[in-house]
């Protein structure tokens, strides 16, 4: 959880700070069940701070076009297929 700013409270207030590590004991929640279900082989095992930077930063643009919304990622980047993988494991 230190990989997920749970080290140290943003705020002065209790209340806040409560609500604070609510929020991100539910980010880490969610998303280590991302990992287990739609990801496959060491993805499944990756620390947060690795998924932050290879997957979660992938640049990419969303795009409208008839009537369906389309996400484009880079074919160059490093984790695109993984991406696709797990988008497809979903689907």
């Amino acid at each position: 959880m230190k990989d997920s700013r749970l080290c140290r409270f943003p705020f002065t207030s209790f209340d806040t700070n409560a609500a604070w590590t609510i929020t991100v004991a539910l980010a880490a929640d969610l998303l280590r069940w991302i990992q287990l279900l739609c990801l496959t082989g060491t993805w499944t095992d990756a620390r947060p701070k690795t998924l932050r930077w290879a997957i979660l930063h992938t640049p990419g643009r969303l795009v409208h076009r008839a009537r369906q919304r389309i996400v484009r990622i880079i074919d160059t980047w490093p984790t695109a297929d993984v991406i696709l993988a797990a988008y497809q494991h979903i689907d």
